[in-house]
């Protein structure tokens, strides 16, 4: 393996962190920026690379509910969902399933 390559790969940083609260673009029905959590999410170097929403069926929510939640609560125009800038995948968890 090449030594230069371990040493910089040695410099990365994975965090992981909980409920990671930013302001939407999108609008609320006063007209105010909507506040937004995301459950997890994984980020290298600070950059956040992977977001995730927990569902528990003792709740009555399971994986589907947060497909829609991405699909319909999430704006798209967002930094952290656009396309090739933040994030690449966004998971939708239960305990039962993933999806």
């Amino acid at each position: 393996m090449n030594p230069e390559a371990a040493e910089n790969y040695a410099k990365n940083r994975l965090t992981v962190t909980r409920q990671v609260g930013f302001t939407s673009v999108g609008k609320r029905p006063d007209g105010r920026n909507r506040r937004c959590v995301i459950d997890v999410t994984l980020a290298v170097n600070g950059i956040p690379v992977v977001t995730a929403e927990l569902k528990n069926p003792l709740t009555g929510q399971h994986a589907a509910d947060a497909v829609r939640q991405y699909q319909e609560d999430r704006d798209r125009r967002d930094l952290l969902f656009a396309f090739k800038k933040r994030a690449l995948v966004h998971f939708a968890v239960d305990p039962t399933k993933c999806g």
